[in-house]
């Protein structure tokens, strides 16, 4: 009897499986859709990650490797050139502040040490030294060399200022004026013989480009009718050698010459 009544209502069990289907076929489903944003999840990770990467697009590698490519991204010559006067400058940048602007830090060069990790540098020092050189070089503009170092404009602005802060300080001494007898010493066989033979100092003005200020009287005062950009003028002198030993402070360009 059992038996046949089992037999005669086999469609129970049939809807029970297929109840047990529908609930595993739910289970599976929201399964895949957790592991769906798992793999979503690791996937956003992976691209922020390669992202992160490629933030920092210039290599210091492109600077060192041939004595052409340095003198054109910094005018220095030599590679070894550029290595031994960083070499030199070091030790003295490690123990400064970034500069944060007059009201922040009135002085970047102030005897007060601190640490690698205190000033929170997001490039290495070579790399500060040369974003700084090729500003000089190349006069790019921040927001350029923000890009290429992966770093803000501002933050690009604040290394440019302290380096050349520090450049000033350390270097500036090379531009000296010799006495007339070391001129006359080293005198090119052009002058010798001629009446320029007493020529100390060849004389000319020179204007550097300037990014347009925001302070608009700033503006109007370094504003340059002749190059048609806000510059800064300066009175630069070399000797017959080709050794710079006069630099003026800045005038703006408005200045005549």
């Amino acid at each position: 009897m059992n038996k046949h009544i089992t037999s005669d209502h086999d469609y129970m069990f049939i809807q029970d499986t297929d109840c047990n289907n529908n609930r595993e076929v739910t289970l599976l489903r929201e399964q895949v859709q957790k592991l769906q944003k798992e793999v979503n999840m690791y996937k956003s990770a992976y691209i922020r990650s390669l992202n992160s990467k490629r933030k920092t697009t210039f290599d210091i590698n492109i600077i060192l490797q041939s004595d052409k490519k340095c003198k054109f991204y910094t005018g220095i010559p030599k590679v070894d050139t550029f290595n031994d006067l960083f070499a030199e400058l070091e030790q003295k940048v490690r123990q400064i502040r970034h500069w944060k602007g007059p009201k922040r830090t009135c002085n970047p060069l102030k005897n007060r040490k601190y640490t690698q990790s205190k000033t929170n540098r997001k490039l290495s020092l070579k790399f500060e030294f040369a974003l700084t050189l090729m500003k000089l070089r190349l006069g790019l503009l921040f927001e350029d060399l923000a890009d290429r170092f992966g770093i803000s404009t501002t933050h690009a602005s604040n290394i440019f200022t302290t380096w050349i802060k520090v450049l000033s300080s350390t270097i500036g001494a090379l531009v000296f004026n010799p006495s007339k007898e070391a001129v006359k010493t080293n005198l090119p066989p052009s002058f010798k013989g001629t009446k320029y033979i007493d020529v100390r100092h060849i004389i000319d003005c020179t204007e550097v480009f300037l990014e347009r200020p925001n302070n608009l009287e700033v503006a109007a005062q370094t504003w340059s009718d002749y190059k048609h950009h806000n510059t800064a003028k300066y009175l630069v002198s070399i000797n017959p050698s080709g050794l710079i030993n006069y630099v003026s402070e800045g005038f703006g360009g408005r200045c005549s010459h």
